[in-house]
């Protein structure tokens, strides 16, 4: 395919500097010297706004032939510009049918790839509450990624987590807050962070033990020394009733 575009030049004078360029860098120059080491005071106020309204006046009128003379070149190239687009919407459509194929068959693909990977993953030995995404390498999508490395990647990520928890299960199964510890291991998938958590919680265990036995010895205490209380009030309840009746049998042997 070869096709050649044709531009057709036309007699069109377009402007292409300012004719007079020269002069009038030779000239502001001169004029603006005088502001540049101007100091504004409270008397020259005035006439220092005068001149700021003058030179803004000169950049506006530069500006406005700037902007009429880009209207008036862009004039010209406007029909041009409408005929190129008329050949470039030409070619749009047989660009978007080929890559509404591209894409499909790309997506189709993806789609393959992926069902592949799933099929592995549910083929490993692995969690029952291990979920596919957790695993699924990040760059898989990649085409240069190939479809062997993605499923090896996975399959030593699902080895590594049945190592950490056969680990964790080894070192608290017998801990009281073992379920603790594997719930959070299920939601990071880290290691390290699921024996920090025990650290903590085995800390926190400590305390409550340490509490518990406390409170305990504080009750038995309490209870040691009601106890006592209650012997010595029995003690002496008995004692007074003794020296009642020794003084009720001494009265008697006195009447008779």
């Amino acid at each position: 395919m070869s096709l050649e575009l044709i531009i057709a030049n036309t007699a069109v004078k377009i402007p292409q500097i300012i004719e007079n360029l020269e002069e009038l860098k030779t000239e502001l120059p001169a004029m603006l010297e005088m502001y540049k080491n101007l100091v504004v005071t409270e008397d020259s106020m005035k006439q220092a706004k005068e001149d700021r309204a003058k030179l803004n006046t000169l950049k506006k009128a530069i500006d406005a032939k700037r902007i009429e003379t880009k209207k008036e070149i862009y004039a010209y190239f406007e029909p041009l510009e409408a005929q190129f687009k008329e050949i470039t919407s030409m070619i749009d459509e047989p660009v978007q049918l080929i890559d509404k194929q591209v894409k499909a068959f790309e997506e189709k693909a993806i789609n393959d790839k992926l069902m592949e990977i799933k099929t592995a993953f549910y083929r490993l030995d692995k969690p029952e509450w291990l979920d596919f995404d957790k695993v699924l390498p990040v760059k898989w999508q990649n085409k240069t990624e190939k479809l062997s490395k993605v499923i090896d990647d996975m399959t030593k990520a699902v080895e590594s987590i049945v190592a950490d928890i056969a680990a964790i299960k080894a070192d608290f199964k017998d801990k009281p807050y073992f379920s603790a510890i594997a719930m959070q291991y299920k939601n990071t998938l880290n290691k390290a962070d699921a024996y920090v958590y025990a650290a903590k919680l085995q800390q926190e265990y400590e305390e409550r033990q340490k509490a518990a036995e406390a409170e305990q010895a504080r009750q038995a205490a309490e209870a040691q020394k009601a106890a006592e209380a209650e012997q010595a009030r029995q003690a002496a309840e008995a004692q007074k009733a003794a020296e009642a009746e020794q003084a009720r049998q001494a009265a008697e042997a006195q009447k008779a």
